[in-house]
């Protein structure tokens, strides 16, 4: 059957892209008469519908461990409030909220089904980073928009007055992306995801493609002024390094983060540090986070209930979800990230093996990429409470995407960790959690 442009699992990939910048961008913000017509909503089926098309033609088979996991997660943030606050009401709105959730994992995995595909979504995704990044700019020197697209933050507050010596301005989207932290982790993982689009000895077309777009998204995270997202390069940096020249990479790349740390205090003006007002509070936030999962370790507080137990959100999306699902309902959603971690290590690892069909050895640079850009994630994730947002499940569809290629071209059955991902899962709770409890300790909490 012929693919024109008018076939339908085209259609439901330029459907999947609209609804990607529709809830990126918010025009919903900007025109509010909108919300009252639930246009996300109404994309989103529309959208799923057409997307069958894709799956059936593609030949999707529903076998990626990370979908069934977030099957599982969905189910069990409902059960959360279910059983936590004995609130069915509550429950059905925590399950229609994940399963839009779970709606972005579909249509991204069952349309995005060729490399040309991956690659124009990155294409998008990248688009929008230097748009919101320009209104930033442009908020920031002109005064267009200055309220919406930047945050005024105070520094250096009189201890005695409270008078603030002077502010920082950082830039912003709108929607989900309103907080420049938010907004920070979205630019770095568009930066890693730029990896999928590089070709070898393409330097015309790479410095078009990766390396401009690359460095106009490097300044939008400068002018985040976001630590958590300005961390997360330097752990690029350390991937690409250690990719290159192997332990000797880790050593230079510890003298590259150093530094940029240094730089980072200097430039932006907001260093690290566990006593400043804002790091104490987010550590507050960990220790009641942690006394929440001790009182209810089975469901948590439910899905979505940390701020009716502290004054703010737990600025960590590891304590988040514990607080909120219990140790179970964590270990399902960190088990999305750690088996995607290791099963895009291990399809990279067999695409680069001698003798492998063109189709194998392409998806090299994607599977580096994508683990790059979960990497991103999982870093920037330490500074947010961003467990269940779009831009996690875009990319969780972009893992699934992945070994979907890589399962056609017979590469998914090399392609077997040498870690199980239930054991490295387990210890990465135990990893995560004990450094949270370490912090918390050093600060004085408990």
């Amino acid at each position: 059957m012929r693919r024109g442009a008018l076939f339908p699992d085209s259609m439901g990939f330029a459907l999947t892209l609209l609804y990607i910048v529709i809830t990126l961008m918010t025009p919903m913000e900007v025109l509010p008469g909108l919300v009252e017509y639930r246009v996300a909503l109404v994309l989103m089926v529309i959208t799923l519908l057409a997307s069958v098309f894709s799956m059936l033609s593609s030949h999707f088979s529903f076998r990626a461990r990370q979908l069934h996991l977030v099957l599982a997660l969905t189910a069990y943030a409902a059960a959360s409030v279910l059983f936590a606050l004995r609130w069915f009401g509550g429950a059905f709105d925590a399950l229609l909220e994940q399963l839009f959730l779970t709606g972005i994992v579909l249509i991204v995995a069952w349309n995005v089904f060729t490399i040309a595909r991956m690659r124009a979504l990155v294409y998008v995704l990248v688009a929008v980073g230097i748009v919101i990044t320009a209104q930033g700019v442009a908020a920031l020197t002109t005064d267009y928009r200055r309220e919406e697209f930047t945050f005024r933050e105070g520094v250096d507050a009189d201890p005695t007055t409270g008078v603030y010596a002077r502010y920082n301005y950082r830039i912003r989207g709108l929607g989900f992306l309103n907080d420049p932290n938010d907004f920070g982790q979205f630019l770095v993982i568009d930066i890693a995801l730029l990896g999928c689009c590089w070709k070898q000895k393409r330097f015309a077309r790479n410095a078009l493609v990766v390396i401009l777009p690359g460095s106009i998204l490097l300044t939008g995270v400068f002018l985040t002024r976001s630590r958590g997202a300005i961390l997360a390069l330097l752990v690029l940096v350390l991937l690409l390094l250690k990719k290159r020249m192997g332990k000797v990479g880790y050593v230079i790349g510890g003298g590259v983060a150093a530094t940029g740390m240094i730089a980072m205090t200097a430039l932006t003006g907001r260093g690290l540090s566990t006593t400043d007002g804002s790091a104490a509070g987010r550590i507050d936030a960990w220790y009641a986070g942690f006394q929440m999962a001790k009182s209810s370790p089975l469901f948590g507080v439910g899905y979505g209930h940390f701020t009716d137990h502290n004054p703010i959100t737990a600025h960590n999306s590891y304590v988040l979800c514990l607080a909120e699902l219990g140790f179970p309902g964590f270990l399902i959603w960190l088990a999305i990230i750690v088996s995607s971690l290791l099963e895009l290590n291990a399809l990279e690892k067999v695409a680069a093996e001698p003798g492998q069909p063109a189709e194998v050895a392409e998806l090299r640079s994607i599977a580096r990429s994508v683990f790059a850009a979960v990497m991103m994630f999982a870093v920037t994730a330490w500074f947010l409470s961003r467990s269940y947002s779009g831009i996690f499940f875009i990319l969780i569809g972009c893992v699934i995407a992945v070994t979907e290629l890589a399962r056609k071209t017979g590469a998914m059955e090399a392609n077997r960790p040498r870690l199980s991902w239930r054991v490295a899962t387990l210890a990465t709770a135990a990893a995560t959690l004990s450094a949270i409890y370490a912090i918390v300790r050093i600060r004085g909490a408990f």
